[in-house]
């Protein structure tokens, strides 16, 4: 577990997988505050936020994993 977290924190690959989940929570906060800004209902923005969010958070770890399996020793 210790090489886990080392690595997540201390490798490019985890400054990689950092600066991902930040640019990605990012834009989960500029399409709220977007959709808010449009008058769309404060429920269905959290809606959509969740959603696109939960989306863009899955295709980050999918491409993040394909990167990992192809750079794996």
């Amino acid at each position: 577990m210790k090489d886990l977290l080392f690595k997540l924190v201390a490798t490019n690959s985890g400054w990689i997988a950092r600066q991902a989940l930040k640019y990605t929570t990012l834009g989960a906060a500029c399409l709220g505050g977007y959709l808010a800004k449009q008058g769309v209902d404060a429920d269905m923005t959290l809606v959509i936020n969740t959603a696109v969010l939960g989306a863009a958070s899955f295709v980050t770890e999918q491409v993040l994993s394909y990167i990992a399996k192809k750079h794996a020793v």
